[in-house]
């Protein structure tokens, strides 16, 4: 019963509507002024951070479940389908940093994204993997 009131109010304050089985852990961190749209029965473990910049779009369709530790960043969007399971330590994102500019340092040339990820229903995506760019996934893969 906690976990449902806990995870009530973390909906509350991130502005998402809560769904039935959602499951937000106390240490999920939400940035940006994007939009995050979780699905029932998606569950988001400890220290799970979800980044969006000012258009971005992440969603997160039913019955997926993102483990700790994880990072999800999207400046265009990130969509992960359904009854996806995601490892801890997984860095997903359709930015990249720009470098251009040979003369000018990478960390001083900002971000671009080239497109979108979409990650495919029950796919599984194992421990300390990172997902950079325009990039599709299917269903079904490891």
């Amino acid at each position: 019963m906690l976990k449902i009131i806990l995870t009530k109010l973390w909906c509350i304050r991130y502005h998402i509507p809560y769904k039935f089985g959602i499951f937000i852990h106390p240490f999920v961190k939400l940035l940006g002024n994007g939009t995050v749209s979780l699905d029932k029965s998606v569950e988001l473990h400890a220290n799970v951070l979800l980044d969006t910049a000012e258009n971005g779009v992440i969603t997160i369709e039913e019955g997926s479940n993102i483990n700790s530790y994880s990072r999800i960043e999207a400046m265009n969007f990130v969509r992960i389908e359904s009854d996806v399971l995601i490892g801890p330590n997984v860095y997903i994102s359709d930015r990249n940093h720009a470098y251009k500019d040979v003369n000018t340092p990478i960390k001083k040339q900002g971000y671009y994204s080239a497109g979108g990820v979409q990650i495919g229903s029950e796919t599984w995506i194992g421990i300390h993997a990172a997902i950079i760019g325009n990039v599709t996934i299917g269903k079904h893969c490891v």
